[in-house]
């Protein structure tokens, strides 16, 4: 799991489900901890939606509840994002420890299949070279930027075999109006694979809606679950909690924004 990190020991996601490696912080920070920072979030949300502990009476429960899950940082606190080559070389570390499955809710806010070399080569050996020679799945968000003219980003949107690029479909199983569309006629590998549950649309897009799937959160005040930032628009509101009531509350949110997100704003 390429992202913002994992917390250890979430009540949701133990210690004995994850994959903890030295080397596995690409981002600022301690380089051997591949916990979140700050608000920072959405890597423990997106693990929670694949690997949440099953029948435990609290929270969710992930779509493979028996996996383990190797975070790998790849945000600096606050959201910025590393370079190229660290983004590669985090790619590398993962298939090189194992990775069967790299999953990557991030991306360029560009079309050019070819955009950065160093991560496209990074793609190709995960895909061929990992586990042990069958090839890592690697999987990678279409992107959020319908609003943009709609189009799938770099590197959803790399031509290699092996890549599977996932959009957004909402609660009424139809394109989250956010996600872009695909495009066969294009030269730049317009493509969707499949789409995956996700939030309908920004409260800026439409009037009423917001962030509202449901995965894990950093335990405590920090996090999603309460609410520190809106959508963009007036929603959510500050200061809202959801779940208010359960089992270890604050450790869970109702507040995602879906997936896939996370644009990256990188220094080449």
């Amino acid at each position: 799991m390429l992202d913002q990190g994992l917390t250890p020991n979430h009540p949701d996601l133990p210690n004995a489900r994850q994959v903890r490696l030295n080397g596995s912080n690409f981002a600022d920070g301690d380089p051997n901890n591949p916990s979140p920072t700050g608000n920072d979030n959405h890597g423990n949300a997106c693990a929670g939606i694949v690997g949440a502990t099953q029948n435990n009476n609290q929270g969710i429960s992930g779509i493979a509840p028996n996996c383990r899950i190797m975070p790998i940082r790849i945000f600096n606190t606050g959201g910025s994002g590393i370079t190229p080559q660290k983004l590669a070389d985090a790619i590398t570390y993962a298939w090189q420890n194992g990775a069967h499955i790299i999953s990557n809710s991030w991306g360029y806010n560009s079309d050019n299949p070819n955009l950065h070399p160093v991560i496209k080569e990074a793609i190709i050996a995960a895909t061929t070279k990992g586990r042990n020679g069958l090839g890592c799945v690697v999987a990678f968000s279409a992107g959020n930027n319908f609003a943009n003219n709609g189009f799938v980003h770099f590197p959803s949107n790399v031509d290699v075999s092996g890549v599977i690029t996932v959009g957004a479909s909402d609660r009424y199983d139809v394109k989250a109006f956010y996600s872009p569309l695909g495009n066969t006629t294009s030269n730049n590998n317009q493509l969707l694979d499949i789409v995956a549950p996700s939030h309908r649309a920004y409260s800026s897009q439409i009037a009423g809606e917001t962030f509202e799937a449901w995965s894990i959160d950093i335990p405590g005040n920090d996090g999603y679950n309460p609410v520190h930032n809106n959508d963009g628009g007036s929603l959510p509101i500050i200061g809202s909690i959801l779940p208010n009531i359960a089992v270890n509350n604050f450790s869970y949110t109702g507040r995602l924004e879906g997936l896939p997100i996370h644009v990256l704003k990188l220094r080449v």
